[in-house]
């Protein structure tokens, strides 16, 4: 038994990057060549844009779970904060700067809620 592979020779060794393979060739209508056939096609795949013109375009987007705020800070109380997180995000279990920054908001939040509300979340502000 022989070790060397048959190759079959290449269809794009006379083509040009310029012209692409098969161009020299004359032109044929598929249809023409091809007798009728009497099995039914299988329906072509419609695209994502097709299938989502499809949908109807009144439902609401979902709210988001966060949304991306910014705030400004003393560069201390920041720098402290930090530390604090790196120092206890073992013992904590917050693994990340947002879940600290959300805790600590929601700590807030709750005491702020139990000390002038009767522990009932305050209303939302309106525009």
């Amino acid at each position: 038994m022989s070790n060397q592979r048959n190759y079959r020779p290449s269809q794009l060794n006379s083509s040009s990057v310029i012209t692409p393979p098969g161009a020299d060739a004359p032109e044929t209508s598929v249809e023409a060549t091809q007798e009728p056939s009497t099995t039914p096609q299988a329906p072509q795949k419609q695209s994502r844009t097709e299938k989502s013109a499809q949908w109807p375009t009144t439902a609401k987007k979902a709210k988001p779970k966060r949304e991306r705020r910014v705030y400004y800070m003393d560069p201390d109380e920041h720098a402290r904060a930090e530390a604090a997180y790196a120092f206890t995000a073992g013992h904590t279990r917050l693994r990340s700067w947002t879940a600290f920054v959300e805790a600590a908001i929601q700590e807030k939040t709750r005491s702020l809620e139990a000390k002038y509300n009767d522990a009932r979340p305050f209303t939302e502000l309106e525009d």
